[in-house]
């Protein structure tokens, strides 16, 4: 099931010394629940480091290794130790959670 969403269209446009960006840190994500059963996934030594990896085992798509990393509240990849669980939701939460965000703005 092919959705178009980037995780751009969740944080708001700021102005910076006259240039518009996206804030990451207005991305409204606090909402998101799971509404599924989610997977765990056990950090193997080739993806220290590499969440992108975790995403594409998980996946098969690289890009949605930020998902994993908010719902199990890491903030600095780099320390995701070797044998750490992590939950892993289901695409289909993110998706359905993500058409309700783009409907309600």
């Amino acid at each position: 099931m092919k959705v178009s969403s980037s995780r751009l269209d969740l944080m708001d446009t700021v102005t910076v010394d006259g240039v518009q960006e996206k804030d990451p840190l207005t991305m409204r994500f606090d909402e998101f629940e799971l509404q599924r059963v989610a997977s765990r996934h056990t950090v193997q030594q080739s993806e220290v480091n590499r969440p992108d990896l975790i995403s594409g085992v998980e996946y098969g798509a690289v890009h949605f290794w930020w998902l994993i990393l908010e719902i199990n509240g890491v903030v600095d990849p780099w320390e995701i130790p070797e044998d750490a669980r992590l939950t892993v939701p289901q695409i289909l939460d993110y998706y359905d959670w993500f058409r309700q965000q783009k409907e309600s703005t």
